[in-house]
């Protein structure tokens, strides 16, 4: 089965209309299955960016992440079924808990209306996501709206999440194991990844600087072909067929190269 790449929106394109179009559009050519339009409490609504890149693409999905404490189901539904009218179906939902630090906590927590004993944990947050995401997949019945859900992490209760009622779980690499993943009976895997190839060991590497960077822990390293031919190997070990890639790297000209040259195949 082919390998299918989807990108994870962080700080490669500026977040204004002008940029995320140029995003869209450069992902849609390059093949990526879907982009993944993060959330944060402070951060910009992207949703309202969706319809203009809908409108200026082709082929891409757009993944949306939505916190379950955040957004009632019932509105969700409704803006899913108003983007039939921009350029396709291609909105899918990304189904977040919301694994915060303390101060982002605390954030959240300041400004949510009801009472915050319900999701003053993540594990009560995780709690939150499977009668969420329950009630969407029933207001969606019978509107004939294709869209994807996923949701993220490894507990045991977003596994049963998943199993249930989502069609993908985004993973790390802790879940590489044969008992982990025999675990997703009724979902199917999507890798999270952050390949860095040098092809010199003393290859200088860049990163987008900024308070969220995203900690520079390569799980799959080494020359073009040594990280082409462990992507490889995963796949073919775990059956993963989805790799998203999740990256604050600058230059990313031989991750695209190497998306090419896998997608092929």
């Amino acid at each position: 089965m082919a390998i299918k790449f989807h990108w994870m929106h962080r700080n490669g394109w500026e977040n204004n209309k002008h940029d995320l179009v140029k995003m869209a559009k450069f992902l849609d050519e390059q093949g990526i299955i879907s982009v993944l339009l993060p959330y944060g409490p402070e951060g910009l609504d992207y949703l309202l960016h969706v319809p203009n890149m809908l409108n200026n693409t082709n082929k891409i999905r757009f993944l949306i992440a939505i916190p379950a404490y955040a957004v009632s189901p019932e509105y969700i539904a409704k803006t899913f079924r108003t983007m039939r009218q921009f350029n396709g179906q291609r909105l899918d939902l990304n189904l977040v808990a919301g694994n915060y630090d303390e101060d982002r906590a605390k954030l959240i927590l300041s400004d949510y209306p009801g009472d915050i004993s319900h999701i003053d944990t993540h594990e009560k947050r995780v709690a939150l996501t499977e009668p969420w995401i329950k009630k969407f997949n029933n207001l969606m019945q019978g509107h004939e709206i294709n869209y994807v859900s996923y949701v993220v992490g490894a507990s045991d209760k977003t596994i049963e999440i998943a199993n249930k009622h989502t069609d993908y779980l985004i993973i790390n690499h802790s879940m590489l194991t044969e008992e982990s993943m025999s675990r997703l009976i009724n979902t199917k895997p999507m890798l999270s990844i952050d390949p860095l190839i040098l092809e010199n060991a003393d290859d200088e590497v860049k990163y987008n600087e900024y308070f969220y960077q995203k900690k520079n822990h390569h799980s799959i390293k080494g020359t073009y072909q040594e990280v082409l031919d462990q992507i490889k190997s995963i796949s073919d070990k775990f059956k993963i067929y989805d790799f998203i890639v999740h990256t604050d790297q600058t230059d990313l000209t031989k991750i695209f190269e190497l998306i090419k040259d896998l997608s092929a195949e």
